[in-house]
């Protein structure tokens, strides 16, 4: 703007004054025009190569403000000027019209793009002095309408200062006595939601308030936040989500502000579901694990977030219930009936095939401990298949969710959004879909008979140890051993038996159908992007099938045969059969 380095000068000498935190805007009308202030309002239609001045001096210009600074030793490096415009914002109603307000307490305006100014302070009522306007919020649903945030801290002061006008600063009320006095009240910026007149925001020295009445009523709404000062306000527009940044803490997000919205006196007297806003359907991206990063962040949760009102204590519980355009139930959820406002994500996805656990130890290694349930579960470390345990996304389109609290039902749309960075079709993620579904049904299948499997091979370990000091069963039990020993071999074509938990394990033997049907619905889920599967993968889908099948065929043959005769061999000794329901055992 003007490069003349100012070091050890004093402010009052320089041509041009400037502070720390000089405000910029960007016009709403044109991307290409930028304020900056000094104390001029500077533009440019360049890209910053060459500036105008479009106002005077717009602070009170005390020249005893604009002295060498640091006390005992001078301290000049331009960036704690006194006499300074400290915020500039364009109406996004009206272009040209300019809101200013400067760090010695002027607010000024301009209707005409600069050729006229209009000092309006003086009609701000009980206002102090030696106060620094630290933000100006033209309102985006009235021209006349802007907010003006006081900060005073520097003056002693802590209360919190919020101005409203509506009629161009001709004048103004004050709308911040909802939020509570304290060292830390002290308002650093308002912000108006773009959506609901009178829902605004504010950021003070250590939370976040919100007031939904235009300053009537505020609320505090940190929640998990620290209580970090908080510096600027932006509601993104296009996902609805609140975006703060901290002095010195970082930025933290309120994902989808649609639930503050959908509150007024109605909502606050009864229960209701919020408007549901679209869910994008993202494909996960992958990379080598050297993508450099100079921030560490927790995301928000994945999928469409489920927004209710629970208006006072619930005896009964949340029923939540997603179905697709035809009417077919893709997924039920459990939500939580806390008084206020409750959120429940759905990932998108269909429910996750049944996964197995074992009941009985590996082969010849006693000590791998059973949980207390008598069971553990089927550890297998390898990140080939473990997102072949997910249920399949849900294809893009027009959902219906439904909520239940006690006798009460509430519905709305949720329409889920296909990822704009893919080039998959609709028709191919409906195949990939259908295919990933038959495979998680199958592993389901897979699932129930190891259970199966694994419950008769407990029933025939209790059977040997209750005939090992029978004399006269000696022969029955060494058929009970045999058998053990035909539906260990026959559960093993399906899992591998002598996984232990150790990560190794999954290297030490030959993965079985478990293992290759999980690999291969993570390899078309979570490596095929939104493609249709291809041959190779329809080709060893059919080949793990055929072997499924077998395995299936041979299992049913050990229970109608074998097994048979043995518990007709039990029950002559008076001895209790094993007991085998049969789940699982079909297609």
């Amino acid at each position: 703007m003007w490069p003349e380095a100012g070091y050890g000068w004093a402010p009052a000498d320089m041509r041009y004054r400037w502070h720390w935190n000089s405000p910029i805007n960007i016009s709403p009308h044109d991307s290409d025009v930028v304020y900056v202030g000094g104390q001029y309002v500077h533009r440019t239609e360049t890209a910053g190569d060459s500036w105008t001045e479009i106002s005077p001096d717009l602070t009170l210009n005390l020249k005893d403000h604009q002295q060498s600074s640091g006390g005992v030793a001078f301290d000049n490096l331009m960036t704690y000027d006194g006499s300074l415009i400290f915020a500039i914002a364009e109406s996004p109603l009206t272009q040209g019209t300019i809101w200013v307000g400067t760090n010695d307490g002027q607010v000024q305006l301009t209707r005409d793009e600069g050729e006229s100014w209009n000092n309006v302070t003086e009609n701000i009522p009980d206002m102090p002095t030696w106060r620094t306007i630290s933000n100006v919020e033209p309102s985006r649903f009235d021209a006349a309408t802007a907010y003006i945030s006081v900060d005073l801290h520097q003056m002693g002061d802590f209360d919190p200062w919020i101005y409203k006008t509506d009629d161009y600063g001709e004048s103004w009320s004050k709308i911040s006595d909802g939020i509570p006095s304290s060292p830390h009240s002290f308002v650093h910026v308002v912000r108006e939601d773009t959506k609901r007149p009178g829902m605004l925001f504010a950021g003070t020295d250590n939370s976040v308030w919100m007031t939904i009445d235009d300053g009537a009523h505020w609320t505090k709404l940190r929640l998990n936040m620290p209580p970090a000062p908080v510096y600027w306000l932006v509601v993104q527009e296009r996902f609805d989500d609140l975006v703060i940044a901290t002095y010195g803490r970082g930025f933290y997000i309120l994902d989808g502000i649609g639930s503050l919205r959908g509150l007024d006196e109605e909502t606050l007297a009864s229960n209701t579901l919020f408007d549901i806003r679209p869910a994008y359907r993202w494909q996960e991206t992958q990379g080598i694990k050297t993508e450099g990063s100079m921030s560490t962040r927790s995301g928000p949760q994945y999928g469409a977030d489920i927004n209710y009102f629970v208006a006072g204590q619930s005896g009964g519980r949340v029923r939540i219930r997603i179905e697709d355009a035809s009417g077919e139930v893709v997924r039920e959820l459990a939500g939580p009936t806390q008084p206020g406002i409750n959120r429940v994500y759905w990932d998108l996805r269909h429910p996750a095939p049944s996964l197995p656990r074992f009941q009985t130890k590996p082969p010849g290694r006693d000590w791998v401990p059973l949980e207390q349930g008598a069971d553990r579960v089927v550890y297998v470390w390898d990140i080939d298949f473990i997102r072949g345990h997910r249920g399949p996304l849900a294809v893009p389109g027009t959902y219906t969710v439904t909520v239940t609290l006690d006798d009460e039902e509430f519905s709305r749309p949720l329409e889920v959004l296909g990822d704009p960075y893919s080039t998959g079709s609709l028709s191919d993620i409906q195949e990939q879909v259908t295919f990933s579904l038959q495979m998680r049904d199958q592993i389901s299948n897979i699932t129930s008979v190891i259970g199966r499997m694994e419950y008769t091979r407990v029933q025939l370990c209790a059977a040997a140890s209750a005939l090992e000091n029978d004399a006269d069963a000696q022969a029955v039990l060494a058929e009970v051993r045999r058998l053990t020993t035909v539906a260990t071999e026959l559960e093993g074509r399906l899992v591998d038996i002598n996984l232990t938990g150790a990560r190794e394990d999954s290297f030490r033997n030959p993965m079985k159908l478990y293992g290759r049907f999980s690999a291969l619905a993570s390899d078309v889920d979570w490596k095929g992007s939104d493609f249709v599967p291809t041959q190779q993968q329809r080709e060893v889908h059919q080949v793990l099938t055929d072997r499924f099948e077998e395995a299936k065929q041979a299992i049913q043959e050990f229970f109608d045969g074998e097994l048979n005769r043995l518990n007709d061999q039990l029950r002559s000794l008076g001895r209790p059969a094993i007991v085998s329901d049969g789940d699982g055992a079909g297609p």
